[in-house]
């Protein structure tokens, strides 16, 4: 599925991660692909569930940056002074091409994936029940929601999306 997922595009980079998270039984670690193009950001989940497989993604748009904080250290090199800044975590305004970015994303993970599992089940001569619709939030207040004042919480900036 990984394979599958991953385009070919040098400009959408994928990688392998290690999710985490903290069950009320235990504490559950599951790997999944993470594929990426501007501030666009896919997850893909493959997981076996019983006697069965579940297999979905998930897009996200990254409202954050980096951006240029304090001075760390200055100096004066040739009459010019050099300073070294701190990196620090900025807003990012989501534009309509973030968007499309995302969408495409989502799109094209969406055929891939789907692609791989028809044939894999062909191949096998496997009979299932797939559903392969897509469930999409509400996209129209994407880019106007960014455009609300930031709140700031113990030094660092956040936003309700």
């Amino acid at each position: 599925m990984y394979r599958a997922a991953t385009p070919d595009d040098p400009q959408i980079e994928a990688s392998r991660e290690v999710h985490q998270n903290a069950t009320p039984r235990s504490f559950e670690q599951r790997e999944r692909l993470v594929l990426s193009k501007g501030q666009a950001t896919l997850y893909v989940h493959v997981y076996p569930f019983g006697k069965d497989a579940f297999v979905g993604w998930d897009n996200h748009l990254n409202w954050m940056r980096w951006a240029e904080g304090n001075t760390v250290s200055s100096t004066v090199k040739d009459k010019r002074t050099v300073q070294c800044k701190a990196l620090d975590v900025g807003v990012h305004i989501p534009t309509e091409f973030d968007l499309i970015e995302a969408n495409a994303l989502s799109e094209t993970a969406h055929r891939r994936v789907v692609e791989e599992i028809k044939a894999f089940l062909k191949e096998r001569q496997i009979e299932a029940d797939l559903d392969f619709k897509i469930i999409r939030g509400d996209r129209s207040k994407a880019l106007e929601e960014g455009k609300a004042p930031a709140k700031t919480t113990a030094g660092a900036v956040t936003r309700a999306h």
